[in-house]
């Protein structure tokens, strides 16, 4: 049985440095991700039956880069340990299906950003997902209502 992870567990963690010789993983990168969980593991606590956005999955499948030259990133072993429980928290926490979930009418906070991580396919799946839902939302009677046009997207893809 997995002891499930809160944002309270994501907003305390704290990551040594690599051994020295070692650079580590790009700590805005895993920062960034961390950030992501945190959001995720607080929506499932303040709405128990929302649908899941983040899965174990992506978690596991997302790949961080190293620090810039000259510098200590955070300890891989660390990262690794605290994502894979992150990731078994995500996975089974209790879900409820998304084939129709409520649509969201409005434009998204100014300068709003998100980065993802994740392997080449998982990004695939996930623009198709953003693709159809922005098209759903977009031709919607609450968003013709309300004036709102499907949202720009803008992926950057880093080798």
């Amino acid at each position: 049985m997995v002891v499930q992870m809160t944002a309270n567990d994501v907003r305390q963690i704290r990551f040594g440095t690599p051994p020295i010789g070692k650079r580590g993983y790009n700590v805005q990168q895993v920062d960034d991700l961390l950030d992501l969980i945190e959001a995720e593991l607080t929506r499932r606590e303040q709405h128990p039956s929302a649908s899941g956005q983040l899965s174990g999955a992506v978690i596991r499948e997302t790949l961080f880069g190293k620090p810039g030259f000259g510098k200590r990133g955070y300890h891989e072993d660390e990262v690794d340990a605290f994502l894979e429980w992150a990731a078994a928290s995500l996975d089974t926490a209790p879900k409820r299906s998304v084939t129709d979930p409520a649509p969201v009418v409005g434009p998204a906070a100014p300068g709003a950003q998100t980065t993802l991580y994740a392997s080449a396919n998982t990004v695939q799946l996930v623009i198709a997902m953003v693709q159809a839902e922005s098209e759903r939302l977009a031709s919607s009677p609450e968003a013709a209502a309300a004036g709102a046009a499907a949202p720009a997207v803008v992926i950057y893809q880093v080798d």
